[in-house]
């Protein structure tokens, strides 16, 4: 990773209004990078983490880290509270249940998904694609 590529970072309160301050500021900078579903699976993803951190985080504050390495778009996120046990799969809810999607969809929706710090630290990973080579 070059040191003099742009990156995005930033830090919130922990607050609804404040995780989509860092969701929208997230897609701005992602938008550089990729576009139409790619870009909107991003943003899915790191809506529901910082949701998740405004929910069931405990923490005070949130932070938010994007930067591109090679052909990867990478979001981290950092909350500084209780930590939960990451799942170790990502399946679907049962049929009918009213919670418990998140984790499955950014499975879904993401190249890599990876938490660290007992969840406290979590990448989210979405592969640029490229363009087609040029063609005569």
């Amino acid at each position: 990773m070059l040191e003099s590529a742009p990156r995005y970072w930033d830090a919130f309160a922990c607050s609804p209004e404040n995780a989509v301050k860092a969701r929208k500021a997230v897609a701005r900078y992602a938008a550089s990078s990729l576009s139409g579903i790619d870009l909107s699976d991003l943003e899915l993803a790191v809506g529901e983490v910082l949701s998740n951190v405004v929910q069931h985080g405990h923490s005070y504050w949130m932070a938010v880290h994007c930067y591109r390495d090679g052909d990867r778009l990478v979001t981290e996120v950092w909350n500084y509270g209780a930590g939960f046990a990451p799942p170790t799969s990502f399946e679907r809810p049962a049929e009918g249940a009213l919670r418990g999607y998140g984790f499955f969809l950014m499975y879904t929706v993401l190249d890599e998904l990876e938490f660290f710090d007992c969840g406290r630290h979590i990448r989210l990973v979405k592969k640029i694609a490229q363009p087609p080579p040029f063609q005569r």
